[in-house]
């Protein structure tokens, strides 16, 4: 539901929902947001729901950004394995996590 949310809060702002707005801008602007999202949440813990549901809205935004644009493939790929490997263990804590979600911080930080 916060990954809904959050997409639709998106679309209201960027002017882009489903009837208008270009691939390019549209990954750019759900890349950002994607990126607004982890500096936002700070640390992630899945322990706490909105923790998980903010973590959630950016993997899901990231994963959005990719799809229209393949230069957001690699952060994408940096959230989506932080995902896993928090879903694996149990833990998001865990180092393959830690360091994908900071391989994600600094791919943001050159958008």
């Amino acid at each position: 539901m916060a990954l809904a949310a959050a997409c639709l809060a998106l679309s209201a702002c960027s002017g882009s929902g489903s009837s208008g707005g270009d691939g390019d801008s549209r990954a750019s602007s759900d890349a950002k947001a994607a990126c607004a999202t982890l500096d936002r949440m700070g640390t992630y813990d899945m322990q706490k729901e909105a923790s998980s549901s903010e973590f959630g809205a950016a993997v899901g935004l990231a994963t959005a950004a990719a799809a229209l644009d393949a230069k957001y493939e690699p952060l994408k790929k940096a959230l989506t394995q932080a995902s896993s490997a928090a879903a694996r263990t149990f833990k998001s804590d865990n180092p393959t996590t830690k360091e994908s979600i900071k391989k994600a911080k600094d791919l943001c930080a050159k958008i």
